[in-house]
This record gives C-alpha cells, structure tokens and sequence, in this order.
C-alpha cells in the first residue's frame, strides 16, 4: 500500500479514477458498481481534503451534523433544480455522503 503525504495521493487517484464512460465495450453490472463507487469515494474523499481546514468531526454532536446534512441536502437539490453542471452536482453530492458518513462514524464519541 502506497502512502502518500498531503494530496499526493489525490493526484494519483484522479489519474486512475475518472468519471465512468462508456467505453464500447459491453460491461457487467458488476463492473458498473465497481467503477462508480470507486469515482464517487474519490469525489468524496476529495471534499474531504479541500474542506480540512474546518476541523473534524468526531467532536461534533449529533444534532449539528444532522443540520448540516439537511442543509448540504437542500444546497445539492438547488444545484439539481437549476440545472448545475454535472461537476456541481457530484460535489453536493459528495458533501451530503460525507455528513452522512460523519453522523455514523463508530469512532466518533457522540453527543446528544
């Protein structure tokens, strides 16, 4: 396993996972999961790092992370409504599933 410091391993990442295309060839359904879980965590890990200046999260209550997640929800359904270019759309996204991920992190220590 390779480890990188700070975005090295970001710019790696965005060399090897890439929007899934449709390449011709026929894929299985499998094969489509595959590369679009891949793309969307890399999407997600990405707002991650451009967000780390903020602070974690472990320390958050869990009422605060749920606001957020209601207000990332609200920011990604706007961006759908009016029409937001695909790379908009994949960043809201990716923000919502992250909230989401915080809120069910086992390791956080949460509040009431």
């Amino acid at each position: 396993m390779k480890v990188c410091k700070g975005n090295d391993i970001r710019e790696d990442e965005e060399a090897m996972i890439q929007a899934p295309q449709d390449s011709g060839k026929p894929q299985t359904q499998e094969d489509i999961v595959v590369n679009m879980v891949a793309y969307f965590a890399s999407n997600m890990r990405n707002q991650l790092w451009d967000n780390m200046h903020k602070g974690g999260w472990r320390d958050n209550d869990t009422a605060s992370l749920v606001r957020r997640y209601l207000e990332e929800s609200g920011e990604f359904i706007e961006a759908l409504l009016q029409g937001k270019d695909q790379l908009v759309l994949e960043k809201e996204a990716a923000d919502c599933a992250n909230f989401l991920m915080m809120i069910i992190d086992p390791s956080r220590k949460p509040k009431p």
